[in-house]
């Protein structure tokens, strides 16, 4: 049977695990995007883009690298 009840302290890796699992299933769309944040994004793939160097120093935030990373960017430093 099913019940509901909150968790004082639930373990911090299964829920780390649960949000990782959600954001994978849902997508990026999933996360509490700011405005500021979403410019940071579009302003590094721009400068990314026209790095001209054969090591880009820009680190790729486009949705399939983020979501390939997610544990190295998402979760408690």
């Amino acid at each position: 049977m099913l019940e509901l009840r909150r968790l004082e302290q639930p373990d911090a890796d299964v829920v780390l695990g649960a949000m990782l699992n959600g954001v994978r299933q849902l997508g990026l769309v999933a996360l509490p995007w700011s405005a500021a944040a979403k410019e940071l994004r579009a302003r590094m793939q721009f400068a990314r883009k026209h790095d001209l160097r054969a090591e880009k120093a820009w680190p790729a935030v486009d949705d399939a690298s983020l979501l390939a990373q997610l544990e190295s960017w998402l979760g408690p430093c």
